[in-house]
């Protein structure tokens, strides 16, 4: 039995604002954005005999408001749901306030947020191009991506290229899924992160940027991550023709007391558009840990992980999305056996209400 955990007085004002009374002003309901979104994937085959085959979940579900506060700020409620050992639970996701008219060529947010950094971390998962995340971002990040509270700034330089760089700052009291707080943390958690953008014309562009991450947590362990995102898009009227996205980044993780292990990985997709509604995609994901040892030798280890992901989407409007994708998983560790993993998904989200552009 699902059972569904309603957390907080916020989640009551959301489910308020879904159903505001007729005596509310047209203008206040004007002003609001209302938006809910439901992921579904499902198993059709896998190869590990421990997952089963034909298991359609309920991925995720998501309820947000966002509007103008006032003449100055913007805010942005969203709560996100995800099944987890047989209950539905509610939980808030962001939270925050914004503006873009307070400071000259600026804009921050304060609250709480998916951390500004990379391209992947910055889309819920019903907005990805394909169905589950590649292996570096599972392991940099987390499998739906990194949230947490604080401030983020960002300024765009008065220049005639475009340029802009995003700092923030967070509690860092946790890092990728989790319910609680842990342990005080020495410090808090910062990061960077500049863009630039080349228009080769009106529907062909290229988006660059580079990563830096730095946490320590409750346990002394530190975290060094820097990384390079790309994305490439070519449009032709209302079909997206061609996109190209890919990220890589290196983390060095450890402590005075624990040999540091870093770790390197990346994925490439490249995606082509049949007609505005059929896109078949390719996605290449390799990840290795650089600093594995023998443990009887204390010799390097060569590692690589590697992954294949041919992906079939059909998108007839911009609120709904069937996929279809395939993926060959290649786990190969010198010293032990290569070992291969298969997995076929198809994957429905729909999108109910308004959904606001992203930027690129």
């Amino acid at each position: 039995m699902v059972v569904i955990k309603f957390r907080g007085l916020l989640f009551v004002v959301l489910v308020s604002l879904f159903t505001l009374p007729a005596v509310y002003s047209q203008e206040l309901l004007s002003n609001l954005q209302a938006t809910g979104a439901a992921d579904f994937v499902s198993t059709v085959y896998t190869s590990q005999e421990d997952e089963r085959a034909f298991d359609l979940n309920v991925r995720s579900a998501e309820f947000m408001v966002s509007g103008s506060i006032d003449h100055y700020f913007d805010g942005l409620i969203n709560f996100a749901g995800h099944t987890e050992e047989g209950e539905f639970e509610l939980v808030l996701h962001e939270g925050y306030v914004s503006s873009s008219k307070l400071i000259p060529y600026s804009r921050f947010r304060v609250g709480k947020f998916f951390l500004g950094v990379g391209r992947l971390n910055q889309f819920h998962q019903h907005d990805w191009p394909f169905t589950d995340a590649p292996q570096a971002h599972n392991t940099f990040f987390a499998e739906e991506g990194v949230t947490d509270s604080g401030l983020e700034y960002t300024f765009l330089f008065p220049t005639t290229h475009f340029f802009e760089l995003t700092a923030g700052v967070t509690r860092n009291y946790c890092y990728g899924h989790c319910h609680a707080d842990v342990a005080k943390p020495p410090r808090p958690l910062f990061y960077l992160h500049p863009v630039t953008f080349f228009e080769f014309s009106s529907q062909t562009g290229l988006q660059l940027g580079l990563s830096y991450l730095n946490r320590k947590d409750d346990a002394g362990i530190q975290t060094h991550l820097a990384g390079l995102d790309m994305t490439f898009k070519h449009r032709q009227g209302k079909r997206l023709v061609w996109l190209l996205q890919a990220e890589a980044y290196y983390q060095d993780q450890g402590s005075d007391s624990v040999d540091n292990i870093r770790q390197v990985g990346g994925y490439c997709l490249t995606q082509y558009g049949l007609s505005p509604s059929w896109l078949l995609g390719l996605r290449l994901d390799a990840f290795s840990e650089l600093s594995m040892k023998f443990q009887t030798t204390n010799q390097k280890r060569d590692d690589l992980d590697y992954a294949i992901v041919p992906i079939v989407t059909w998108k007839p409007s911009e609120f709904s999305t069937l996929r279809l994708s395939y993926t060959l998983d290649v786990d190969t560790t010198k010293g032990d056996k290569d070992t291969v993993d298969q997995l076929v998904q198809l994957q429905f989200n729909f999108i109910l209400g308004a959904h606001s552009a992203h930027d690129f």
